[in-house]
């Protein structure tokens, strides 16, 4: 039988105010899961691409929130008697210290990461190209759709000698660059009928067939003209 001196105290109960802090502390964390798995799931998606796309950023971020939740939510009111508590939150934090520094290393050599910039935008405003550093190289990229609902439709891949991008309809495109240009024909939904002739990843470059001329082809001699 509990007596009435084994009844918390009335000032160790947690205030209101920290209640009301540790609600939003685990829906902000709720949310950042949620980001994150939603970008491994939803891969088309803009704007989970620019922001959740390196998982190891989540994870150093949802370590440090889990440290402000046990912050709010369980404070150590004796240091003596609550020491697994403080040592706790430090093991955590060390987690994500460490977390923090393998994404940095992870961006730094060019991995996990999506960082888009629009270089052009249709007359109507709902298609754009975005040129994308994914590491050594860029690409083009087609987006249909404005705001969080934008999705990634088409890669056209990754210009060489990028000079401009414009917009000569709402469905056709031309990529300028310095070993000549591209029409890009979009359909009606905004994807490409077409990508690059002329790709150039890195330090590699293909060419299209359509620029390509078959070897036996040229090697071919012209015929005698008549009139020798």
């Amino acid at each position: 039988m509990i007596s009435l001196d084994d009844a918390p105290s009335r000032q160790h109960r947690l205030s209101w105010t920290r209640r009301i802090i540790g609600g939003v502390v685990c829906l902000v964390g709720a949310a950042l899961v949620a980001g994150y798995v939603l970008d491994r799931l939803v891969r088309d998606n803009v704007f989970l691409r620019s922001h959740f796309e390196n998982f190891m950023t989540g994870v150093g971020a949802l370590l440090v929130i889990t440290v402000i939740g046990l912050i709010v939510l369980l404070p150590v009111r004796n240091p003596a008697a609550q020491n697994r508590r403080q040592m706790s939150r430090l093991i955590v934090l060390g987690f994500a210290f460490f977390a923090f520094i393998a994404a940095g290393l992870l961006h730094g050599f060019s991995f996990l990461k999506y960082r888009p910039a629009v270089v052009a935008t249709s007359p109507d405003h709902t298609r754009r190209v975005a040129l994308v550093d994914v590491g050594e190289f860029k690409e083009l990229h087609v987006w249909v759709g404005t705001g969080l609902g934008a999705k990634i439709v088409g890669n056209l891949g990754a210009p060489c000698e990028y000079t401009n991008v414009q917009f000569k309809s709402n469905s056709e495109i031309l990529v300028v660059t310095g070993l000549g240009d591209t029409t890009i024909m979009l359909d009606s939904t905004g994807r490409p009928l077409n990508r690059l002739t002329q790709t150039c990843a890195g330090r590699f470059q293909s060419m299209g067939a359509a620029s390509s001329v078959p070897a036996a082809e040229a090697s071919v001699p012209s015929a005698p003209s008549a009139a020798g």
